[in-house]
């Protein structure tokens, strides 16, 4: 449970904004995923943070 309890205080103290989902906010900052773009074909792509270096 402690996991949890860490997750949840971790989301209400770095998320966007008030209206950042639970959802938005975990796929952003934990997994890195940054949502759906079009590529210059007008195909659907994923798009991704750039790497560290």
């Amino acid at each position: 449970m402690k996991f949890f309890r860490d997750l949840k205080t971790d989301y209400l103290e770095s998320r966007f904004s008030i209206h950042e989902s639970f959802a938005e906010w975990f796929l952003k900052r934990k997994l890195g995923f940054w949502g759906v773009g079009k590529n210059s074909t007008g195909q659907k792509e994923f798009v991704f943070p750039p790497p560290h270096s």
